[in-house]
């Protein structure tokens, strides 16, 4: 049987408050913390026992994309499979942020769901990240009523899960119309 931890999606403001509480801290068991480069990651976060990940990175849907800011690279993408691989074996509470709540750490939130269902799941993994959305609102905590997963996140993390763009495409259309942004070509 599949084991979906609780998934909590927040900004960083949020994740500053969670992860400041010793109550809060001593239940998350994953953290992935999202940012641009060189920001500061959340209070409390070098202080949560288990499985962490920082990565920094601008919420561009391309590589590079004006001077100054860099989009997620293969290596982003390999460290966020390999946490969530780690989420995977042992699937306990976990916390995902980044700068709003909303595109960056959705986009992980979704490569973790996928990790868990396994190949074939995709639409499901899309499902889950709808409910662990609204999870989040249930806990009356900060967060987006919108979500809007980064897609070069989502296009990199399905290739190198071996997807062959059937987690892009579900990501697509578990969407209503309008959701995206306009721009990205993968």
């Amino acid at each position: 049987m599949i084991t979906i931890p609780d998934i909590i999606i927040v900004g960083k403001n949020e994740a500053d408050r969670i992860l400041s509480q010793l109550d809060w801290r001593e239940k998350i068991r994953h953290v992935c913390s999202i940012g641009e480069v060189q920001t500061r990651r959340p209070n409390g976060f070098k202080q949560v026992q288990g499985n962490k990940l920082r990565l920094e990175f601008d919420d561009i849907e391309r590589e590079k994309m004006l001077s100054g800011y860099e989009g997620c690279t293969q290596e982003h993408i390999d460290q966020a499979v390999e946490w969530c691989a780690r989420v995977a074996a042992d699937p306990q509470p976990t916390l995902i942020h980044c700068a709003a709540g909303q595109r960056r750490s959705t986009a992980v939130a979704l490569l973790l769901l996928a990790t868990l269902l396994g190949p074939g799941q995709e639409a499901q993994a899309v499902a889950h990240l709808h409910a662990a959305v609204q999870s989040t609102h249930a806990r009356k905590l900060r967060a987006f009523p919108h979500m809007q997963p980064n897609r070069r996140v989502v296009w990199m993390g399905d290739a190198t899960l071996g997807r062959r763009g059937l987690l892009f495409h579900a990501l697509i259309e578990g969407f209503p119309e309008g959701t995206f942004r306009p721009g990205f070509v993968p």
